[in-house]
């Protein structure tokens, strides 16, 4: 049973001292939920969902080991005993178990709910390298452009350009609206340059920026989110409201299992790390370049934004 979905929680009298109480009229009184929901209100909505699971995790072991609901005799020794119990029990990585944890456990230390931060000394574990490494080649990229070409629903093209060409993550795509398709329109030397750009709002950590697109890609997604009569780019079934990231992702891992494809195992972040730059070689050739690391990609990301800024000519392959 999931701790989040009960209605019986302990609560905590809270005072300015930290010292239990029940007359006082200066304090405050927290239920282990009610500071559980404040400390969810800072993260992403994808985040309070691994998080949600690992802390109900951790609740359901503390009380069936001790007995009792998290409170002040939480210590630094049930949490050690909880990581090696994961460890033990076939959690291969670590970090994330831990990282939610300890952030709860400080979360409840501000709050005065514990006695003293017993995060100190419990140290974050390395991150692991993936099981499953997310690779594709660029056949493998071709390959969901050609079987996206075969729909009527223009959607389907839209989304897949916009996970290569803009690296946006599922959520984001999720929510972007025909009006966030930018189209700009600059003189030079006596000629209307075309560039365009994915306005992303309320991005990871609730940052808002612009993507710059590939001419060739901007112009068909301009096009195609001119042609819509809805809000989003993506809209759902209900009115005014847009298709659900799970449903987006639901078609990627369809066209994943394709005959044509034959890989199951690829996911909408598949796109994300395997994003695909067009460079402008001082030759006056293009070439797709396909990153696989997404240290590397961050670090082209800045620099290629910067030459998109600076010359847009170099975005238009038709030259």
């Amino acid at each position: 049973m999931s701790f989040f979905s009960s209605s019986a929680t302990p609560s905590f009298v809270v005072v300015a001292n930290g010292a239990d109480s029940s007359s006082s009229s200066d304090e405050e009184t927290y239920t282990l939920r009610e500071a559980l929901d404040l400390f969810f209100e800072k993260l992403a909505t994808t985040t309070t969902a691994a998080y949600k699971q690992r802390i109900n995790d951790f609740i359901q072991w503390y009380g069936k080991e001790y007995s009792r609901m998290i409170d002040r005799r939480l210590k630094k020794k049930h949490l050690l005993r909880y990581f090696v119990h994961k460890r033990t029990t076939g959690t291969r990585q670590m970090r994330p178990v831990v990282v939610s944890i300890k952030s709860m456990c400080r979360h409840l230390f501000k709050l005065k709910m514990l006695k003293k931060d017993i995060t100190i000394g419990i140290p974050d574990p390395k991150q692991l390298p993936a099981k499953n490494e997310r690779k594709m080649n660029p056949d493998t990229v071709k390959a969901f452009f050609k079987l996206a070409n075969t729909k009527r629903n223009g959607s389907y093209w839209a989304m897949y350009a916009l996970l290569t060409y803009a690296g946006l993550r599922i959520k984001v795509l999720s929510r972007l609206k025909c009006a966030d398709i930018k189209k700009d329109e600059v003189q030079n030397d006596g000629a209307i340059v075309k560039s365009y750009k994915v306005h992303v709002r309320d991005g990871k950590g609730g940052k808002d920026r612009y993507c710059g697109l590939k001419r060739e890609v901007g112009e068909k997604l301009y096009a195609y989110a001119q042609s819509l009569n809805s809000t989003y780019l993506f809209p759902g079934r209900k009115e005014n409201r847009p298709m659900h990231s799970q449903s987006l992702s639901d078609r990627i891992k369809t066209m994943a299992k394709h005959e044509s494809i034959g890989r199951p195992e690829i996911s909408a972040h598949y796109f994300r790390v395997r994003v695909c730059v067009v460079v402008y070689v001082v030759s006056g050739q293009y070439t797709d370049i396909y990153h696989s690391c997404s240290i590397l990609w961050r670090v082209m990301r800045c620099i290629m934004v910067r030459i998109w800024r600076t010359f847009p000519r170099c975005w238009d392959t038709g030259k």
